[in-house]
């Protein structure tokens, strides 16, 4: 057998890929690779990216902080109490409160009224609570000196009183409600067990800080200490709440107003708290919010709550009904975090149930903290933006704790059988989310000092979380402006000309990206020179243009000169040394060289790990590159449990529509289609598909690059009637987004061309030559890209036998392949042994056998001798010099073939067995029987013990001995071989089967010759049955097998059974053919000779009579067929003792005899000898 046309690598392109780019701490992107690079996917995924740092901070660093606005995160608190521009003499914090909040609208007389009241309100309960420690601008009366609220050497009683917002905590004046009091509202509250949403607001909050002590006597005081140091004993006497308290007691403020009202915002908290931070969040959320502090009421658990109930007669029940419907009531809920880098509350379990009741019923949810915590939060973000979601990779719900174990099992279950836990902790990170994008929207309206910092920090998050339309007008007018007021060649210009590149690299708009990225390296280059760290950044982005682009060459050269300079100069532990590594490696596994970037990857993961903990983004992305490399070495089962965690951690982190989790996923289904699990990895690739067209667009490279995986599955399905339309759209896509000429749309083309191949379609051809086209002109004809393209097409012209255009393109493809790999590259060495096949079918006979053979030299040289193409292509040399009848030079090459098998297989393998059958089949041909019949009984015990004795091939073999033995004339042997062969057929196949029917008929030949008539018999009989039935009573067969039997009972004088046989044939071939059909006549006449045998002479004289007279007729006078039966016409006279009648008849064919063959002719002569006996026995 010949070698068919294979794919030059052996592996499927399978489209473009996921791709994403995520930051370390300067704008040194990291890459994500997205599988399979041997199947030619290229980079073409919604890319993610981060910018740079500011220098001197712990990790790697790009940017200036005053050049950082090309993409930081800034300040997010930017509330009226946070930036600050004061002379204080005494040296402290410059922080100052803006006259009026960022946005404003008209207000009647009474709402300005209230609104300025309500400032200086908040103003001074931030002083009371420490908060705040200078002068500040009064909205009524202006500017005034305010005491500080630091800790002094002073008994509670020398607390600096508040000047009163309301009579009741200093003087205990209970003033009457008018007529809002409530008595069923009251004598519900008056039930220590009722479920209340009534609340207080803040100011009360802070006038009972003043009431028990101010600062100092609270100082340290956790939530749980002030319950039971103040709240209790005042609540006592009645056990209630002390809302239900005052309510009972008709409290109220000075205007009648009552004091205890409907709640409107849910207090989420932890009893740990110190209590004056928590009074502080409080202040500090409503001045972020622009909240009136007299409306805004809290239901806050230690004032809203019987402090005296001990909760046993509350089952979890009702926590999870009545409570449940409390909050929904309430309609807002606020969770006080602290401390800002590990909120206590998300380790909680009863804060985890609040959160999971506010997101069931659909409640606001915010988040509060410390103005010192939330600067520390935002400070932070300024030196690494990319710690944000570092933060929230540690938020894990399903790990909160309880008191109570039973109230953590309870509570987890019901959330995880509800809302899930994904869910809740994406609640968390989507309010901090827009709670930072709000600060920094607010900065950047407020006009301040940092407003490019502050457009840069929010061009940069949006990037981040990939809402890339709100990004780039930001980042479009950021780099306008620097270019403006710094200047095109100023670092901090350069760095938003990165940022931006950046999120256009992102949104997959890379012809956009491309000059930008080198912009911006040449100009860095020029201003600081080659090994300056942001150049060496530029260098890093560089690199990934050219992954982007399929330049994988280029990319590795770029990056390792890259990682050598950073190395040298920043040292390996380098964030953007690492983010640099991980790159190249990506591109190690692009160019092929998986084990050099696995162990890069192991490396970089191991590192990561240790210093950002398991679920850290950086993290991730290198497991994802590492599995990459593992699924490109087809460990499927390794990278599948990577890409699982990977996309695991995705979901919990960003949610279930962010671009990089859709990434995971995208490369989760791959993977599971490369382990077979098809209907899993469909599922998720058309989830994955209709999630980018909604967030990314049906143009998005990524959504494109779903297209191209799921009409990839449908291949490897074998549905390419499913695939075709996948691929049609894939290609038609790619060509409106990426342009012709763009690798991906390339891909895209063969990936069309492929199906529409599979399924015989005619388009197949323009497609292959289009892919060859655009490979010719983007990569050159010496590109590998297209040579492969080259051997495609030629493959496709020879499954169409169109031998005369696959010729020059394989010739073509082998010389390039030669140069652009190597003589000896095996690639090349498949492209070499493709053209041989097509000069074998061209009938270049000894054009095929020159490269054969110049074939196996090079494959001994580049594979060695015992590599497996080498002895295959040994096979088809051996089969050329056969079929040009040098069948002696053959001989030796198929036994040298076989001794190659028997080294690298052994005897007991199924290549040697074949080998084996195939050299024994030459030796019999050539009649070298001993050495057939040794190869033979090797090849058959081989067989026997590797397959069993009914195997095809071990049949096969059994057979071949038996043809073997009756050539050398060994019947008995013979017979043996052939019947266990009948035997083995009748047991797998049945006795119905062609084979076994020819086999049980040459069993009977043999059987026939051998003089076993009885065994004969009925091995005929049998055959003949099993014809009747398969094959038909007048099938030629069926009718020669009733001859053969017909004629062992001839042998055995049988005349009376052989009879009913010879007249079937005769009735059968008459029935077949024609009644003048001289194999009709033929039976005819075999017929009148048996009945002459019975000594029917009267019956056989008629037949032979109609016999002869067809005879003539069909086949004419002096045929020999015709002077056969006139002579036996002639004898059937002689018997009936008509003698001259059989005289005349003789006369005759002696005359046509004479006319014919001449009268010496021996024919004629011995005729001429039965007339003489005939004329005697006359006269006689």
């Amino acid at each position: 057998m010949l070698a068919s046309i294979v794919s030059t690598t052996g592996k499927v392109l399978r489209g473009t890929q996921d791709t994403l780019i995520a930051m370390h701490r300067s704008m040194s992107s990291q890459a994500t690779l997205a599988g399979k690079t041997g199947r030619n996917e290229v980079a073409g995924e919604g890319d993610r990216s981060v910018p740079d740092l500011a220098p001197g901070t712990d990790e790697s660093t790009d940017l200036a902080r005053h050049g950082s606005t090309g993409g930081m995160i800034v300040c997010f608190y930017n509330s009226m109490l946070r930036r600050t521009a004061e002379d204080d003499d005494e040296g402290t914090s410059n922080r100052k409160v803006p006259s009026a909040p960022l946005t404003t609208t008209a207000l009647s007389g009474d709402q300005k009224e209230r609104e300025l009241v309500s400032a200086a309100l908040i103003s001074r309960m931030l002083l009371k609570l420490g908060l705040l420690q200078s002068k500040i601008s009064d909205p009524v009366n202006g500017p005034r000196q305010v005491a500080s609220m630091g800790r002094r050497d002073t008994d509670a009683t020398d607390a600096v009183p508040l000047e009163p917002v309301s009579a009741f905590p200093t003087s205990r004046k209970v003033y009457p409600l008018a007529t809002n009091f409530n008595e069923k509202e009251a004598n519900e509250l008056g039930d220590a067990n009722f479920c209340s949403t009534k609340g207080l607001p803040l100011s009360h909050f802070l006038e009972l800080v003043e009431l028990w002590g101010g600062k100092n006597a609270l100082e340290g005081l956790t939530t749980a200490d002030v319950c039971s140091k103040f709240l209790q004993p005042m609540t006592k006497e009645t056990g209630l709440s002390l809302c239900a308290q005052y309510y009972i007691q008709k409290v109220a403020l000075p205007d009648g107003t009552p004091l205890v009202q409907d709640a409107n915002w849910f207090v989420s908290h932890a009893w740990s708290y110190k209590f004056l931070d928590v009074m502080g969040a409080l202040t500090h959320f409503i001045v972020a919010q622009n909240l009136d502090p007299a409306s805004t009421i809290f239901w806050f658990d230690i004032f809203s709550s019987s402090e005296h109930n001990d909760g046993t007669s509350r089952d979890f029940s009702w926590f999870s009904d009545t409570f449940m419907k409390a909050i929904e009531k309430i309609g807002n809920a606020v969770m006080i975090l602290q401390p800002w880098d590990n909120p206590i509350p998300l380790t909680r379990v009863w804060c985890i149930f609040e959160l999971y009741s506010a997101s069931v019923t659909s409640c606001n949810f915010q988040v509060a903290m410390m103005p010192e915590d939330e600067s520390n939060f935002i400070d932070k973000l300024l030196n690494n933006v990319e710690w944000f979601y570092e933060i929230l990779t540690n938020v894990r719900c399903e790990k909160g704790q309880a008191f109570k174990a039973s109230d953590r099992e309870q509570i987890l279950k019901l959330v995880a059988e509800t809302v899930g836990y994904n869910k809740l902790d994406q609640l968390v990170f989507s309010t901090i989310s827009k709670w930072v994008c709000s600060s920094l929207e607010q900065q950047v309206c407020l006009g301040s000092d940092s407003k490019l910092e502050a457009m840069g920090a929010l061009g940069s998050f949006h990037s981040l979380q990939g809402n890339f339309d709100l990004a780039e007008p930001i980042l479009v007018q950021l780099l306008e402006t620097k270019k403006e007021s710094l200047g095109e060649n100023h670092p901090s210009t350069i760095s938003s000309m990165d940022s931006l590149a950046l999120l256009l690299d992102s949104a997959g708009r890379y012809q956009e990206a491309e000059p930008l990225f080198m912009q911006s390296y040449k100009m860095r280059t020029d201003l600081l020179g080659e090994n300056h760290y942001e150049t060496l950044t530029s260098m890093n982005n560089l690199g990934l243009m050219y992954i982007h682009q399929a330049k994988y060459d280029d990319a590795e050269a770029v990056l390792v000169k890259c990682v050598d300079a950073k190395i040298k100069n920043f040292g390996n532990d380098d964030g953007g040394t690492m983010a640099s590594l991980s790159n190249l490696a990506a591109a190690y596994v692009y160019n092929g060289k998986n084990q050099e970037a696995i162990e890069i990857y192991r490396q970089l993961l191991e590192t990561q790990t240790q210093t950002f903990g398991e679920s850290n983004p950086k993290v991730i992305i290198t497991m994802q590159n590492l599995a990459s490399a593992y699924q490109n070495l087809e460990d499927y089962e390794t990278a599948g449990k990577l890409y699982q965690q990977c996309y695991d951690t995705y979901v919990h982190v960003f949610g279930e529509t962010h671009p990089d989790t859709l990434m995971a996923q995208s490369l989760l289904a791959v993977t599971f289609g490369d382990q077979g699990n098809f209907e899993k990895s469909k599922k998720l690739l058309y989830d994955c598909l209709n999630k980018r067209q909604q967030t990314l667009g049906s143009l998005h490279p990524a959504t494109l690059s779903t297209l191209s995986h799921l009409g990839l599955l449908f291949v490897n399905m074998s549905k390419p009637e499913e695939a075709l339309p996948i691929y049609s759209q894939c290609l038609e896509g790619r060509e409106k987004a990426l342009g012709m000429l763009h690798p991906d749309t390339i891909d895209a083309v063969y990936s069309l061309a492929k199906v529409n191949n599979d399924l015989g379609s005619e388009d197949a051809e323009s497609l292959y030559l289009t892919n060859l086209e655009r490979r010719r002109q983007v990569y050159g004809n010496l590109n590998k890209s297209t040579l492969d393209a080259m051997h495609y097409l030629g493959a496709l012209y020879f499954q169409s036998s169109r031998l005369d255009a696959a010729e020059p393109l394989f010739d073509e493809c082998f010389h390039g392949m030669s140069q652009v790999l190597g003589e000896t590259d095996p690639e090349t060495l498949t492209v070499m042994r493709n053209l041989a096949l097509v000069y074998v079918k061209l009938e270049k006979l000894e054009s095929a056998e020159t490269l054969y053979l110049d074939c196996i030299g090079k494959e001994a040289q580049g594979l060695g001798e015992l590599d497996p193409s080498t002895i295959s292509t040994l096979l088809n040399y051996a089969e050329v010099l056969k079929a040009q009848g040098k069948v002696k030079e053959a001989q030796d090459i198929y036994a040298e073939h076989l001794d190659r098998l028997a080294k690298t297989c052994g005897t007991l393998h199924l290549d040697w067995v074949q080998a084996a059958f195939n050299l024994a089949s030459v030796y019999l041909d050539q009649e070298q029987y001993e050495l057939a019949e040794r190869l033979y009984l090797q090849c058959l015990e081989a067989q026997k013990e590797l397959f069993g004795e009914l195997d095809d091939a071990t049949v096969d073999t059994t057979h071949e001995l038996g043809v073997l033995y009756r050539r050398q004339g060994r019947l008995q042997e013979a017979q043996e071989m052939y019947k266990i062969c009948v035997e083995a057929l009748k047991s797998t196949v049945g006795v119905s089967d062609p084979m076994t029917i020819s086999t049980l008929y040459v069993l009977a030949c043999l059987y026939d010759s051998g003089e076993k008539n009885c065994e004969a018999k009925l091995a005929y009989s049998e055959c003949l049955e099993a014809q009747k039935v398969t094959l038909g009573p007048h099938h030629e067969d069926t009718l020669q097998t009733m001859y053969s039997l017909s004629q062992v009972y001839f042998k055995e004088a049988d005349y009376q059974a052989a009879e009913p046989l010879y007249r079937a044939i005769w009735e059968g071939r008459k029935a077949l053919y024609s009644e003048l059909d001289p194999r009709s006549l033929l039976s005819m006449n075999d017929l009148a000779t048996l009945l002459f045998q019975q000594n029917k002479y009267a019956d056989a004289e008629n037949l032979f009579s109609e016999c002869l007279a067809m005879k003539q007729k069909v086949l004419g006078p002096s045929n020999k067929e015709t002077l056969s039966t006139m002579q036996n016409l002639a004898v059937t006279y002689q018997r009936e003792e008509k003698l001259s009648q059989a005289e005349g008849i003789l006369v005759q064919v002696i005359s046509l005899q004479m006319e014919s063959l001449g009268a010496e002719h021996p024919d004629t002569v011995q005729t001429q000898e039965k007339l003489k006996v005939l004329k005697r026995a006359t006269t006689d």
